[in-house]
């Protein structure tokens, strides 16, 4: 990893790779905490959220 002390970058530049590493780093804290939800017995089965997404898609039973 790169030290944004030490990089010579364009101001908009290093705004975009900031903007990046916020979306990366969230994306694991939103998975780190489905893992503990889960872990504690506080997920729903994969089939029962898919009928749920399908349901309130729209989306008809596949054949």
């Amino acid at each position: 990893m790169k030290s944004l002390k030490t990089a010579q970058k364009q101001p908009l530049a290093t705004y975009k790779e900031l903007l990046e590493r916020i979306d990366y780093l969230e994306m694991i804290v939103g998975i780190r905490k489905g893992l503990d939800e889960f872990e504690q017995g506080e997920g729903i089965p994969a089939e029962q959220a898919l009928a749920t997404l399908q349901h309130k898609l729209g989306i008809p039973p596949r054949p």
